[in-house]
């Protein structure tokens, strides 16, 4: 197993830090057990933003969701 001695349930949230697979083993397994999954996609997503606020020395108007979708079919292979 992923973890040994250790089991998932369905009153957990499982974050993984890794955005590429988007569905690593931790999160499959995780899901199996009705735990609610968070990808790292969702980590690279705000670190991106926050990195162009920065840049640019603005706050930047974009919609999370159309971000999410473009990386998503870039990275994630599914959703």
């Amino acid at each position: 197993t992923l973890l040994p001695n250790f089991s998932f349930h369905a009153e957990q949230i499982v974050f993984d830090m890794v955005y590429s697979p988007f569905e690593t083993k931790l999160l499959y397994c995780a899901k199996q057990a009705g735990a609610k999954i968070i990808s790292g996609i969702e980590m690279f997503i705000g670190q991106g933003i926050k990195q162009v606020e920065l840049w640019a020395g603005k706050k930047i108007d974009i919609d999370d969701d159309s971000l999410r979708s473009i990386l998503c079919k870039v990275y994630c292979n599914k959703i």
